[in-house]
């Protein structure tokens, strides 16, 4: 059972092996520091292999004569030990390995020990400087969206990153929601401002963000920067839309108004117009006061064709309109059903003074100079 276990160390120790040495003699002590993390990050992945191994080994072991669990005939942990070595070994590249005839890096040494002499040789950064690195990785942080990667676990990212950075929690959320905010697209700004309803403050707040943009599959959608630019020509568009619309608008306004101008000027002639008619009745005189104002006359009968002839005039009608009492004292009207007991007709309109109650022939109210007065009765 051990011989199996020691068999799958060697086959995993193969392949966790770097095939590329990443760590120089010319690696600055920035550098090495990230370096050093890919390292140890191999490092820990081997030992939770082999820790599985391990306790496969433990379990299926036959327990020896006594009852008591076998052990393994081969001492695994420094068989763990030996294949650690080699991995960060396989890490550097030979100008180090046979850098002082290979005393200092070489596979029979403790992996503290070649770390500890890596930084010896390369140089190591304080740990102010270490911060200050921190710090400036942590600005380059960025969503990873060839991946579509939530906006929550980008937050969570940032959120491991800052605690390396700061032991202050206050720092830490102001650190975190700045980054987050910072690399929002303009889409997704637009969309918090639309649909983001919370009163949270701090990590809390930055937290509604990412969760209101996952649920919107906004971690989804490519970055729309020509949609941006689409909504900025379409407002320039409404812009001059408007504008026209707006010249439109006073034109219309200054027509209206010298529409208004004439529509004054007319009437104004109109009434002059009428005044003068009205003099003319009071005056008895009844012609044409202008060429376009004249006294209506009644109609004269004409044939409906050529092969008709034409009506004799009624020589009676012609006296009945000389007769004053053909028409109304009162009203005016020819066909007045209350000729001497008239008291006006309230829906006739006088073209003369302008009133109602009676028409232009009234006698009452248009009485010729001249002629005799006739009693209503």
């Amino acid at each position: 059972m051990a011989s199996t276990g020691s068999f799958q160390i060697l086959k995993a120790k193969q392949e966790f092996q770097f095939k590329v040495p990443i760590i120089s003699l010319g690696t600055s002590p920035v550098d090495l520091s990230k370096k050093l993390e890919e390292v140890q990050h191999v490092l820990d992945q081997f030992d939770q292999f082999t820790g599985c191994v391990q306790a496969e080994i433990d379990i299926k072991t036959e327990p020896d004569s006594h009852g008591a669990p076998g052990k393994p005939k081969i001492d695994l942990k420094t068989l763990v030990d030996s294949a650690k070595q080699e991995i960060i070994c396989s890490a550097l590249k030979p100008e180090l390995l046979t850098l002082y005839g290979g005393s200092l890096f070489n596979s029979r040494l403790p992996v503290a020990t070649i770390i500890t002499n890596l930084k010896q040789v390369l140089g190591e950064i304080t740990p102010k400087e270490a911060k200050k690195q921190l710090r400036a990785e942590f600005m380059k942080l960025t969503r990873r969206c060839d991946i579509n990667e939530k906006f929550e676990s980008f937050l969570d990212r940032l959120i491991a990153k800052a605690a390396k950075i700061s032991n202050n929690a206050d720092f830490r959320e102001e650190l975190v929601g700045e980054q987050f905010e910072s690399s929002l697209r303009p889409m997704d700004n637009e969309a918090l401002e639309v649909f983001l309803e919370t009163e949270a403050t701090g990590l809390q707040h930055t937290r509604a963000q990412a969760q209101l943009l996952d649920k919107k599959k906004f971690f989804k959608r490519s970055e729309v920067e020509t949609n941006h630019l689409e909504l900025q020509e379409a407002n320039t568009i409404l812009i001059g839309q408007v504008d026209n619309l707006t010249r439109k608008v006073e034109s219309l306004q200054s027509s209206s108004d010298d529409r208004e101008d004439v529509l004054t000027t007319k009437v104004t002639q109109l009434q002059s117009q009428l005044d003068q008619l009205m003099r003319s009745f009071q005056s008895g005189n009844a012609q044409m006061v202008n060429s376009n104002v004249t006294i209506p006359t009644p109609p004269v009968a004409t044939p409906k064709s050529s092969g008709d002839k034409p009506k004799k005039f009624d020589k009676s009608m012609e006296n009945k309109f000389k007769d004053p009492d053909f028409f109304c004292y009162n009203c005016g009207l020819r066909k007045c059903s209350n000729k001497h007991k008239c008291d006006g007709d309230d829906s006739k309109f006088c073209v003369i003074c302008q009133k109602y109650g009676h028409v232009a022939t009234s006698r009452k109210y248009h009485k010729p100079a001249g002629s005799p007065q006739k009693s209503k009765n």
